[in-house]
C-alpha cells in the first residue's frame, strides 16, 4: 500500500509572515514602494504581504535660524 501525501494549502492570514530585505538605487526608494504595492493589488498578494516599509527616521536641522524636519532613510549598518 502506498500512501501518499496530499499538501493542504495554508491560511495566507494565520501563517507566520517572513521579512525580506529589497536593495534599490539610492534615492528611488519611494518608486520601489510604490512599484512594489501596485504589483501586490494587480496579483492580489495582500493576504500574503502585510506592509511595504522604508525604515527612516526624523531629524531637525537648522538653517538660517528656522528648525527644518527632515526625513532620512534609516539602514542599519550601512552608515
Amino acid at each position: 500500500m502506498v500512501q501518499t501525501k496530499t499538501k493542504t494549502k495554508q491560511d495566507p492570514l494565520t501563517t507566520p509572515k517572513k521579512w525580506y530585505v529589497v536593495c534599490a538605487i539610492s534615492e528611488q526608494e519611494k518608486k520601489v514602494k510604490q512599484y512594489i504595492e501596485v504589483e501586490i493589488n494587480r496579483l492580489k498578494l495582500n493576504d500574503y504581504v502585510s506592509q511595504v516599509l522604508i525604515p527612516t527616521e526624523k531629524l531637525f536641522t537648522y538653517v538660517t535660524d528656522k528648525r527644518l524636519l527632515k526625513s532620512v532613510r534609516f539602514i542599519r549598518g550601512m552608515f
